[in-house]
């Protein structure tokens, strides 16, 4: 219910992203997500890691999260 979601547009997509951490017996985790919504179904990207390496992935999960769509 604590989850903020940022709703856009892409073309005639509906896009949804969030992030979200989350205390795990492997320590802190971070997760980012991203839906896309054709109005018939939910297309959805999903990547998680640990708070040590979230940094590092950033750029990356930048490139990948953009580059995500329906063709």
């Amino acid at each position: 219910e604590d989850l903020t979601m940022m709703q856009t547009k892409a073309g005639e997509l509906d896009c949804y992203d969030f992030v979200w951490t989350a205390a795990t017996e492997l320590g802190q985790q971070v997760g980012r997500a991203k839906i896309l919504d054709d109005g018939e179904y939910h297309y959805v990207l999903s990547a998680g890691t640990t708070d040590k390496h979230a940094e590092e992935y950033h750029e990356i999960w930048n490139g990948l999260f953009d580059s995500f769509g329906i063709a």
